[in-house]
């Protein structure tokens, strides 16, 4: 079942990334000028996070688990592709109303149900991997306050100041910091494993602590724009460098094993850029202990976009695609993991300088800037149509 799911997720990350093409394309030409950009963004954010990433990690997850070998689940799946189908729609068509929120609470209590099913099923003994995979499920189920703090802030009923952008903020976080990256250390780690490549036991348990226990507290991070009290920044900053602790430790327990895999030169540089993009995202999280810091970005919308797709693309995309095309032995064109890694990666550059320009208030050419990120969202879209079209990329 989870190489099914998998699979399935391939489609998400193909239509995430036309409509990031469109969204693009608005900035610089009339395209589609009928579609409303902010409902278009909102069907892209949340097709990203609960198509193409949720469904390709449970993937994974079910596979090194064993979950589903002996059920297919058909019902799950299907519910799961009504869910993601029916927000991609919904939400491009009208933004957050009556049937955008209807699918959007069905999958959150999708979710729930993946959680138990992972519970029961999960073959034990089957990957050392297991609490990464655990925390990162627990983490998921935390993260669902968020939206159900969103509804509630949008219903009028909360007179607190900046609520909405703290349950943001708050899903973001658990989403990003918890469910993405314990779950894509465990697959890594439980790939080493079932390949037969050793790594530090000792460190990866460590490690595991250490990431873990930093994902409450580096909460307040991401809210650090708000005036917190001193007591809640000292518990933020502390959490800062045990996150960054727990990312350094990961980076050097397998990075050198990862890169020992035989592989071409391609997958090679997809987790390379994918570690580094990790890497990167750890040293920013490190950077905003400092409130005052922290304020300013906030400030600038495009770093915060650049640090989202940093994440999202450079981190959990390059790591996701290049597990499962080792851990399922697809063969995929060298083309269309190009396409996305050498696109995306100049897009998560693009959009670094424009915040970076936009903060010190350089007098640059957005315009050009808006066209060099149209172009470089192309790419993506090109090779993730390769990836999910080209089926005897697919043959064992």
């Amino acid at each position: 079942m989870g190489e099914r799911l998998y699979k399935s997720a391939l489609l998400y990350l193909f239509l995430i990334m036309l409509i990031g093409v469109i969204l693009r394309g608005k900035f610089v030409i009339a395209l589609f000028p009928d579609l409303d950009f902010n409902f278009l963004l909102q069907s892209h954010s949340h097709v990203a996070f609960l198509g193409w990433v949720y469904i390709a990690l449970i993937g994974l997850v079910f596979t090194f688990s064993h979950v589903g070998e002996n059920k297919g689940h058909p019902i799950l799946f299907t519910l799961l592709h009504i869910a993601n189908i029916g927000m991609l729609i919904s939400f491009a068509l009208e933004g957050y109303a009556f049937w955008s929120i209807l699918f959007a609470t069905l999958h959150i209590f999708i979710s729930y149900y993946v959680f138990y099913l992972f519970l029961k099923e999960r073959k034990k003994g089957s990957t050392k991997a297991h609490p990464f995979f655990l925390m990162a499920f627990i983490f998921n189920i935390i993260s669902s306050i968020g939206p159900w703090g969103l509804a509630y802030s949008m219903s009028g009923y909360t007179g607190i100041m900046n609520f909405f952008d703290a349950a943001l903020y708050f899903y973001l976080h658990f989403q990003y910091n918890g469910w993405f990256t314990l779950g894509i250390m465990g697959a890594i780690y439980a790939l080493l494993e079932k390949l037969g490549i050793s790594y530090s036991k000792k460190w990866m348990n460590v490690q595991f602590w250490l990431s873990t226990l930093a994902v409450i507290p580096t909460y307040f991070l991401s809210i650090m724009w708000l005036d917190l009290s001193p007591s809640l920044i000292l518990i933020a900053q502390f959490g800062g460098i045990l996150y960054f602790v727990g990312i350094t430790m990961f980076l050097l327990n397998v990075t050198k094993p990862l890169l020992s895999i035989t592989a071409s030169w391609v997958i090679q540089l997809t987790f390379s850029l994918g570690l580094l993009s990790l890497a990167v995202k750890g040293f920013m999280e490190l950077m905003t202990i400092s409130p005052s810091l922290a304020k300013s970005v906030y400030e600038v919308r495009q770093i915060i976009i650049g640090y989202l797709h940093l994440t999202l693309l450079g981190f959990v995309t390059f790591l996701l695609l290049a597990i499962a095309i080792i851990l399922y032995r697809w063969k995929v064109s060298n083309f269309s993991l190009l396409s996305i890694i050498l696109g995306s990666s100049l897009m998560i550059i693009l959009l670094f300088l424009t915040g970076l320009f936009q903060w010190i208030k350089s007098p640059v050419s957005y315009s050009l800037l808006y066209w060099l990120l149209f172009i470089s969202s192309i790419f993506p879209f090109i090779g993730a149509g390769v990836l999910l079209f080209h089926r005897k990329s697919y043959e064992r």
